[in-house]
């Protein structure tokens, strides 16, 4: 398919190597969501090109998503598909870097 009439045709993306995700409880019950963010893909890519080895990109997403992020207050960004209106999906992670138990101590706007 062509992208414009005086440029090269668009190049398909190379489905992702590996799926990363995250186990977590909520509501006291486990669960298991696969993360659907280019982020975590494009950091892996990255992470591949610096370092050079699967083995080396994979311990510094680990440390990244595992390490890292969870110590600033990850929270987690949720949806649906229209076909699956009841089953959640993983679409992204927002660092907030804010303490939930100071968010409470703020009290009501209202």
């Amino acid at each position: 398919m062509q992208a414009a009439l005086f440029e090269k045709p668009l190049r398909p993306l190379t489905p992702p190597e590996f799926v990363f995700g995250y186990k977590y409880t909520s509501a006291g019950r486990p669960h298991t969501n696969t993360l659907q963010d280019w982020e975590v893909q494009a950091a892996y890519l990255a992470y591949l090109k610096r370092y050079g080895t699967r083995e080396e990109a994979l311990r510094m997403l680990a440390e990244e998503y595992g390490e890292r992020i969870p110590t600033r207050h990850p929270h987690f960004i949720m949806g649906t598909m229209k076909l699956h209106p009841r089953t959640f999906i993983l679409i992204g992670l927002l660092r907030t870097g804010v303490d939930p138990g100071e968010i409470a101590k703020q009290g009501t706007l209202l």
